[in-house]
This record gives C-alpha cells, sequence and structure tokens, in this order.
C-alpha cells in the first residue's frame, strides 16, 4: 500500500509541474530534430589539383576515394592557384617528395582531404611496394583571408 501511495504521490506531482512536463515532451523533440540537420547534411565533393598525368594509379585512386581531381601542369604560386580553382587542396610529387597543400578555410573538410590522400597512398604502398610512395607526406596549410579575425 505504501509503494502505490508513494507512485501516486510521484505521479500528481510530475503532472502538477508544467515545467517538468514540457521539458520531458520538448526537449527530446528538439534533440532529435537538431540531430537530424546535422546527420543529414549534403558532404561536398573535395577538389584537389594534382600534378600527375591523368592515367597515373595515384589519380584513379584518388578519383575512387570521391576526390575531384584537376590536374595542371606547372604551379608557381600554390595560394594563388587553390583560390583560383576554388580547390581544397594541392598535390605535388616531385622526385621521391609529395607536397600536399591545404587550404585551411574549413578544418573539417581540410582533414577530411588530408585522410584520404595518406589513405591512398597508404593503399598504393600496400599494393606495389613501391619505394618512390615510401616517402614521407609533407603536408602545409593555407588560410584565406576570409577566415582570419581581428
Amino acid at each position: 500500500m505504501r509503494i502505490l501511495a508513494l507512485v501516486k504521490r510521484i505521479i500528481q506531482q510530475m503532472v502538477r509541474d508544467k515545467r517538468a512536463l514540457a521539458l520531458m515532451m520538448v526537449a527530446p523533440l528538439l534533440i532529435l530534430t537538431l540531430l537530424h540537420y546535422l546527420l543529414s547534411a549534403e558532404t561536398a565533393t573535395p577538389r584537389l589539383g594534382v600534378n600527375l598525368s591523368k592515367n597515373d594509379e595515384l589519380v584513379d585512386l584518388l578519383k575512387e576515394n570521391d576526390l575531384e581531381v584537376i590536374h595542371y601542369d606547372k604551379l608557381k604560386q600554390t595560394k594563388s592557384f587553390i583560390e583560383k580553382h576554388n580547390l581544397d587542396g594541392v598535390l605535388e610529387v616531385q622526385n621521391e617528395s609529395i607536397t600536399l597543400t591545404l587550404l585551411n578555410d574549413e578544418t573539417s573538410s581540410a582533414k577530411a582531404l588530408q585522410m584520404k590522400v595518406q589513405q591512398t597512398i597508404a593503399a598504393i604502398n600496400a599494393k606495389n611496394k613501391l619505394k618512390i610512395w615510401r616517402s614521407s607526406l609533407k603536408i602545409s596549410r593555407l588560410s584565406s583571408k576570409k577566415n582570419l579575425c581581428l
């Protein structure tokens, strides 16, 4: 009997407390709505400039990793080239050195691009065991003037 009386009293207190009822109903709906918008956002395909031929194995694997690959011959100024062609980064392969330059406007997309390039190079290492790809990947980051806060 005492347990039923206790349960009845707690239920009455909850029904009388309008703020608690509102929180129990509205808070989960708000959180679920925010999670829906957060997780259903469209992801943009990263754009990467590469100085390799179109038939190169690295280029093919980069395309398989959902990267939009743009080819170029010579690169004079990396930052202006990235901004001019609206790229997220540039991958330069010269002899045994690989340099990845990232535009650091959105750190999450820059990190995703870095991970995809590293995974691609690791896949080539595992597949072919070529010494040219065993060289360390040098990564540099650029920031545009748009995102600098004073």
